[in-house]
């Protein structure tokens, strides 16, 4: 059973590998305060687990380069615009020089996820914000201006990057529509005008859609999507193809610049939490389960999970060799079969 149970209220809610070693972000969602719990496993080492509290509110983790130490180490990015080298002290440095944006607007809000993408680390967020991380120039924005929904106050929440063959990137998430009249709606219903208040909703009230757009050379393109759901992964896959996923289980691969083509859909509407190649074959990891794909005949089949294991985060090759990320704790497949990689009670304090 997973290590983290019904009586502790910590979850793990991001990570990120580099094969041996796995780093974990933990947040307390019922607290409310905010600060955030990193955990780095190192199987072997001398220090096999390691605890950094960040007084933060920590939106995703990701695998970097220290420019200053040249090796592998792991960044943290906070909603507020830090950026955290997980280094022996963290090092803290800032996104967006102009800080964090309670007011969402064009090219300013809080950021959201770190990605990879043509070989480089993006920091992605709200108001269409995409920034790359150089060594030597710290954060630099992809593009002077954000790119715009149709109806310019939709927000756009990008959420995923992946670079494309032909040498553009794509960005993916969400966007949001703002309802202006929000207080004429409640006032209706307020005075029991049910009628009113239903047509105003019907009228006023539009639904988060997922969105992806293309960045080449140097311009902004809006492209369509097959179907509706947030776009959560842009994966690149072998031969410069790239794939995308969507929170309603939608897998599809971007064929042309402008053309989405369908690959995969879930049984039933299940986010896709991670799009990953392993052993050959893009995997498809759902809440509760993980999808093989055959690309070549165009079949799949499930990979068994861990008992417990039911709000699956990330999966991270290593070679024949992998960790499983769920919500509530690690496992590591061990060649045939998942082995759960027990996290100390002392550090889930």
């Amino acid at each position: 059973m997973p290590s983290i149970t019904d009586k502790n209220t910590l979850r793990i809610f991001a990570s990120a590998s580099d094969g041996p070693t796995v780093c974990l972000a933990l947040k307390d969602f019922e607290a409310g305060d905010g600060d955030s719990l990193v955990l780095i496993h190192s199987p072997g080492a001398a220090e096999v687990w390691r605890r950094i509290e960040l007084p933060f509110d920590i939106m995703d983790v990701a695998l970097t380069s220290d420019p200053q130490r040249r090796q592998a180490t792991y960044m943290a990015l906070a909603s507020t615009g830090e950026a955290v080298v997980l280094t022996d002290p963290p090092v803290v440095s800032r996104v967006n020089a102009e800080g964090v944006f309670r007011v969402i607007e064009p090219g300013k809000g809080m950021l959201s996820a770190l990605n990879i993408a043509g070989g480089s680390l993006l920091a992605l967020g709200r108001g269409g914000q995409a920034y790359r991380f150089g060594s030597e120039d710290g954060w630099q924005a992809v593009s002077p201006v954000p790119p715009l929904e149709d109806n310019p106050t939709d927000h756009i929440n990008f959420l995923c990057a992946g670079a494309s063959a032909g040498g553009g990137l794509y960005f993916g998430g969400v966007s949001e529509p703002q309802t202006k009249s929000f207080d004429e709606i409640v006032a209706l219903l307020t005075r029991g005008d049910v009628e009113g208040f239903a047509n105003r909703i019907i009228t006023d009230v539009r639904r988060n859609y997922g969105t992806l757009w293309l960045l080449a050379e140097g311009a902004w393109r809006k492209v369509d999507l097959p179907a509706s759901g947030t776009v959560t992964n842009l994966f690149e896959w072998e031969g410069g193809r790239l794939f995308l996923s969507t929170n309603s289980g939608l897998v599809a691969e971007i064929v042309a610049a402008d053309q989405v083509e369908e690959l995969y859909v879930s049984g039933e509407p299940k986010e896709v939490a991670d799009l990953v190649g392993w052993q050959g074959q893009p995997m498809v990891v759902l809440t509760d389960e993980i999808v093989t794909l055959d690309l070549e005949a165009g079949t799949s089949e499930n990979l068994p999970v861990p008992d417990g294991f039911e709000a699956l985060q990330n999966l991270h090759p290593d070679g024949d060799r992998a960790w499983l990320v769920d919500w509530l704790g690690l496992a590591r497949w061990n060649g045939s079969d998942w082995g759960e990689v027990e996290i100390p009670r002392a550090l889930l304090r």
